[in-house]
């Protein structure tokens, strides 16, 4: 039997090791193209800027001194009416580029977005995984898709982010104006920090003194040292209001000086009702009705006696109402 030796075609390896620029990797695939899209050596002065969901640009410098040795992202831009192009993503980039004094860089052409809501959407999709997105940058461009007639549930989905993160995020658009000034100078950085520090300005008047302990050496505020003073602002409140309760009569009576056959049911706002009636001898006595006491007599009410402190009960028909005000300590 006969064998046939069959001879491969040689291929040519990629090492993706090798590959220094984007330039170099236009060089390995087929010419012009990335992903299907039409990759462009495009002269910066062709290019403009339009607002972008990130407005603040950092270590735009040392991205500069990188892009001198070779280019490694194109950006993403499209036409524009008037002949040249406008950025969609990627304006860092054009920015260091311009800085490095380059002439062209390398970009993406893509179709327009049909309105505002698509650009948005476009440019938060590519930041919003970045860590140093801003949330100042996040705060406005959630606000302005609201604003746009899209619900929380919908960015999320589009985004690819939980409810809940969007909604806090969202929240914060009416955040008390000290919190967004925090948000604007990237003194707060994540949305629950600076719902926790929008709590404390919402019970305490000197919310800022009282935030200066949880600030660092660079001014931002911390959220576990946040979360502490809210924990201690919630507590001194609840401990305020259990001091600043006022017990009725009812309640101020101990177990022993309510006379047998005499309830007492749960309590109601205290109010002073202040009654008096005449003894079986014909003396007027003043004193105070007794509401949450109840006689074993149904036709009885209960009073407590303002010279001896007694419970006594009294039938309804002779108690004279004096007066009703709030009880006071």
């Amino acid at each position: 039997m006969k064998t046939f030796k069959i001879n491969k075609p040689k291929t040519q390896s990629f090492n993706p090791k090798n590959i220094k620029s984007l330039t170099d990797f236009s060089s390995s695939v087929e010419p012009n193209k990335v992903n299907g899209k039409t990759l462009k050596t495009i002269p910066l002065d062709q290019i403009d800027a339009k607002p972008q969901v990130r407005t603040v640009m950092e270590n735009i410098g040392e991205l500069a001194e990188s892009m001198k040795s070779g280019q490694l992202l194109p950006i993403s831009v499209a036409k524009s009416e008037n002949g040249n192009y406008v950025i969609l993503q990627g304006e860092r980039r054009w920015l260091a580029a311009k800085q490095a004094g380059l002439s062209e860089i390398e970009a993406i052409v893509v179709e327009a977005p049909k309105n505002e809501a698509d650009r948005i959407f476009g440019q938060l999709t590519e930041n919003i995984q970045r860590e140093n997105m801003k949330l100042c940058d996040l705060v406005s461009s959630i606000s302005d898709l609201v604003q746009l007639g899209h619900n929380q549930t919908e960015i999320a989905k589009r985004l690819g982010k939980d409810r809940t993160y969007i909604s806090r995020i969202a929240s914060l658009a009416s955040a008390h104006p000290p919190v967004k000034q925090f948000i604007n100078d990237s003194f707060i950085n994540d949305p629950q920090t600076a719902q926790i520090v929008n709590s404390i300005f919402e019970k305490s008047a000197n919310a800022e003194r009282l935030l200066a302990s949880c600030r660092d050496e660079d001014g931002c505020i911390s959220r576990p040292a946040a979360q502490r003073l809210l924990n201690s602002l919630n507590a001194s409140k609840e401990s305020h209001e259990k001091k600043q309760k006022v017990k009725s009569y009812e309640d101020r009576l101990k177990k022993k000086e309510i006379p047998n056959g005499i309830r007492r049911v749960p309590s109601a706002a205290p109010v002073n009702i202040a009654v008096s009636f005449l003894s079986e001898s014909g003396h007027l006595i003043n004193g105070h009705l007794l509401p949450r006491l109840i006689a074993k007599n149904p036709n009885e009410v209960c009073v407590l006696c303002e010279k001896d402190h007694k419970v006594v009960s009294v039938p309804a028909d002779k108690i004279i109402l004096q007066s009703i005000s709030e009880l006071q300590k």
